[in-house]
This record gives C-alpha cells, sequence and structure tokens, in this order.
C-alpha cells in the first residue's frame, strides 16, 4: 500500500510477518484487530482496502468476545454524517452544524467500518 501519512500526520501501514508455519506472510495489523488490540482506521470513507471486510469481520468477533479494548464496551447511540468516515456522539464540534445526521448504534457504526471520532470519543 506504500507508505501514507493522515490528515494529522500519523504513518498508516500495513505490516507483514513471515509465518513458518504457513509458509508464507501474515497480516500483523489482521492480527492486533482480532485480538481486540485495535480497531479498524480508515482515514476517509472512500479508502480501499483491499482486506476490508476481513478487518471488520475480526473486529466484530473481537467485540462480541470482549477481547482487549472491547472487555468492557457497551453499546451507546452515535451520530454519523453520510459521507464521513467516523462517528460522534451528539454535540461534538464536528458535526455541529450538519443537519444531515444518522443516528445508530456504535457497533453497527464500527460494523459499517467507521471509527471513533478522535475529538468526542478519543479515549473510546
Amino acid at each position: 500500500y506504500g507508505d501514507r501519512k493522515d490528515k494529522f500526520g500519523r504513518l498508516l501501514a500495513f505490516v507483514w510477518a513471515y509465518d513458518k508455519s504457513n509458509d508464507g506472510y501474515i497480516c500483523v495489523n489482521e492480527g492486533v484487530v482480532a485480538e481486540g488490540l485495535a480497531t479498524v482506521y480508515l482515514p476517509r470513507k472512500n479508502t480501499k482496502l483491499s482486506n476490508l471486510r476481513k478487518l471488520i469481520s475480526l473486529q466484530k468477533e473481537a467485540r462480541k468476545a470482549k477481547r482487549g479494548i472491547w472487555s468492557k464496551f457497551v453499546d451507546y447511540k452515535v451520530l454519523a454524517t453520510p459521507n464521513g468516515a467516523a462517528y460522534h456522539v451528539a454535540g461534538c464540534r464536528h458535526i455541529a452544524h450538519n443537519r444531515n445526521l444518522r443516528s445508530m448504534m456504535a457497533s453497527v457504526a464500527a460494523d459499517n467500518g467507521l471509527h471513533p471520532c478522535r475529538t468526542c470519543l478519543a479515549d473510546s
């Protein structure tokens, strides 16, 4: 995928490691998401990833199994814009002037590839 930075200057990359047992490479990112140590993050909703469905599925499994960061997860209502990549809580400054918001549960938002807002849900 090449080295890419998001709008905050953070390096976003896929890490691959050789797995002797399978005589091939495995995606470390998938393992981290599967263990509940990270969430799926897309800098833009239209970002194309060949393994996006797999990552979302692994995240969903981790949430249901209450692994890692999902161990104390309690679902809650969030808001999302039609074209955004993040979900927000009411009152977030990033959606203050947007009148075209969709309400959904955080689990549904995550299952649709959205990530928590880095402002209103920074500690989620």
